[in-house]
């Protein structure tokens, strides 16, 4: 092979691993403008339509804390033990619509779904518990405990 040949060839390999990177590089742009664009707009506006796409798509049982907040901002905390009443008589009620049930050290993560209405996500130990995405549609979305 003639040298001319070699620095084509590498030209032409240098050129499409350029092109190939390119490609990811926009594609993971467009991947995260579409994952984090609805988190994005929860945090400016507190809209349920926004919450609800966030909620189905972004976040599963056993997320953190820090992931549940990186992508809606800061919770509003159940200092006052009443969500943690209220999801109690629930699973009093029907255990199976809490399988993870209750337990003391819970910790509740509230977030506006309208002017005075919130959607409260249960923790437990730093992890989302009791989380079902499917019963985040924006019709299901009411001022309720999630995991129902």
């Amino acid at each position: 092979m003639s040298e001319i040949t070699v620095k084509s060839n590498a030209s032409t390999l240098a050129l499409g691993f350029l092109l190939a990177l390119v490609l990811v590089a926009v594609s993971m742009r467009d991947y995260l403008a579409a994952q984090f664009s609805s988190a994005a707009h929860y945090r400016l506006y507190c809209d349920v339509a926004s919450l609800s796409d966030v909620l189905q798509h972004s976040l599963r049982d056993g997320d953190t804390a820090l992931k549940i907040e990186s992508l809606l901002g800061p919770g509003k905390r159940d200092d006052s033990g009443r969500i943690q009443t209220a999801t109690a008589a629930i699973v009093a009620k029907n255990p199976l619509s809490m399988p993870a049930g209750i337990e003391s050290g819970d910790e509740f993560l509230g977030y506006k779904t309208g002017k005075s209405s919130w959607i409260f996500l249960q923790l437990r130990h730093g992890s989302l518990i009791n989380f079902n995405p499917k019963n985040c549609t924006l019709d299901a979305l009411s001022p309720r405990m999630l995991g129902t």
